[in-house]
């Protein structure tokens, strides 16, 4: 079942400039979407217009299956929010922060219990919110979230402005709310190398385009083949004339040449070849682009 879901999304907030262009979200149910893109790219607005908090004048919104306009008060009572940091009553317990939003949305008592637990607050729900580190503040947000019991979790940067222990914390507990509650969850942040680690799948914006979309392995898949070989060996030149000759032609860069990568036989081939014709090798290195340069990679083209 797709939970999300968006029909050329367009948005802007004043006429000719528009800040989202034919936006086409797909969100699988049971997954984890990391919804990332520089800082200015769309993604705040996206995630207001998903949950009502912008205008749209358009019925191309669906969340759960149903038109948003249309099912508003339903689609809302089963999706959990946070948007950067949560609103919190500092000079109250975190208890009573969570009590005056159950009332708000009429959620039972025993919520409140059941989404201190889940965040690890139970023990310091009687303490007043401004005694709570950056982290604690994060995950009482989360609760807040949580209170209604939703299917889906719409998160705007969760970990932006945490510590380390904090970043972990977080994700230690999205993965537990994704695995053990299966809670479908959209999450945005500029920061490849942090939602790497817990994603499933990918949206990729920049400048309110959706340049990629699919699963995680998809991203993986982008990053082999990108990877290079570096050879440096005693002749260089006739190295690349005998490597030419059945692989793709080196670029020759500076003391090594340079190969793109295909798989590890073509690497043991190479090897061998140049074994062969007596050419020393001097060096040969398998040159992996990490992700966050993909992504870089992406949002610039």
């Amino acid at each position: 079942m797709t939970i999300i879901e968006t029909q050329n999304l367009d948005f802007a907030f004043s006429k000719g400039d528009l800040v989202l262009e034919g936006l086409n979200l797909k969100v699988e149910q049971g997954s984890i979407y990391g919804f990332l893109g520089p800082n200015g790219s769309g993604k705040t607005t996206t995630i207001r217009l998903l949950l009502g908090l912008l205008p749209n004048s358009k019925d191309n919104i669906k969340l759960f299956g149903h038109n948003f306009k249309n099912d508003r008060i339903n689609i809302l009572s089963k999706t959990g929010s946070l948007i950067e940091q949560p609103s919190l009553y500092e000079h109250l317990s975190g208890f009573d922060n969570l009590e005056i939003t159950r009332r708000i949305r009429n959620a039972n008592k025993n919520s409140i219990d059941k989404a201190l637990e889940l965040v690890d607050l139970k023990t310091a729900s009687g303490k007043k919110v401004k005694e709570y580190s950056l982290g604690m503040k994060q995950r009482l947000g989360l609760a807040i979230a949580l209170l209604s019991e939703p299917e889906l979790l719409i998160l705007d940067e969760p970990v932006n402005g945490l510590d380390p222990n904090g970043i972990i914390e977080i994700r230690e507990l999205l993965l537990k709310l994704n695995k053990e509650n299966g809670i479908t969850i959209f999450l945005s942040s500029h920061l490849l190398s942090e939602i790497e680690k817990i994603v499933t799948h990918l949206g990729v914006l920049s400048k309110g385009k959706l340049v990629f979309q699919g699963q995680y392995n998809d991203l993986k898949e982008l990053q082999n083949k990108s990877a290079t070989i570096h050879i440096e060996t005693s002749d260089n030149q006739k190295a690349s004339e005998i490597i030419s000759a059945k692989f793709q032609a080196p670029s020759l860069l500076n003391s090594h040449l340079m190969v793109h990568y295909q798989d590890k036989e073509q690497i043991a081939a190479i090897c061998k070849l140049l074994v062969e014709t007596n050419i020393d090798i001097y060096k040969m290195q398998l040159q992996n682009n990490d992700l966050e340069n993909i992504f870089l990679e992406i949002t610039k083209n």
